[in-house]
């Protein structure tokens, strides 16, 4: 699967950098909130949008998401292995990766999109970035109530993989496990 670094999409440099005590045992998936992907050239621009978007509207330190995934399959390096801020409370112990688009409510995103999530996941546990009995949860998971992230299609369909996590996820049990 193509992986394209931070430099081929022209990122600003963070603000700040912190690295993730890795492996991590959490994976989060997003969605980006912003118009679906399904090219190169569609996706850099995103990329670049997005990034703005945190940084200028937001005062983030950087690109919210560790990886963020086009429908076409490409993987974009977000923040890459540093802390993000996907996951309010979780981001020092887990990776977010949001797949560009708005519209998983009533449709999955193209199946290229989901394979490479799986394969994004197999690599990290592949390099010791993430834990082999790391645990998958929908963005929504940590919340009671607001965020429908990532679209209610897509959250069914993650429940059926093998590492999704039923459990609501709790900061102290992500520590000791």
């Amino acid at each position: 699967m193509a992986v394209v670094k931070r430099h081929d999409w022209c990122a600003r440099p963070p603000d700040q950098t912190r690295y993730l005590k890795l492996p991590v045992k959490n994976v989060f998936l997003h969605r980006t909130d912003t118009e679906p992907c399904f090219n190169l050239t569609n996706g850099l621009l995103s990329m670049k949008r997005i990034q703005n978007q945190h940084m200028d509207n937001e005062s983030m330190k950087d690109i919210r998401f560790n990886f963020v995934i086009a429908e076409d399959g490409i993987i974009y390096e977000g923040c890459g292995w540093r802390i993000g801020a996907h996951t309010a409370g979780f981001d020092d112990v887990s990776v977010g990766i949001a797949i560009m688009g708005n519209s998983f409510m009533c449709r999955l995103p193209k199946q290229k999109a989901l394979d490479a999530v799986k394969f994004l996941i197999d690599h990290g546990v592949g390099a010791g970035k993430i834990d082999p009995d790391y645990r998958l949860y929908a963005h929504k998971d940590t919340m009671s109530s607001g965020s429908e992230c990532p679209g209610e299609a897509l959250i069914r369909h993650i429940r059926t993989w093998d590492k999704y996590d039923d459990k609501k996820p709790m900061r102290e049990s992500i520590e000791s496990v």
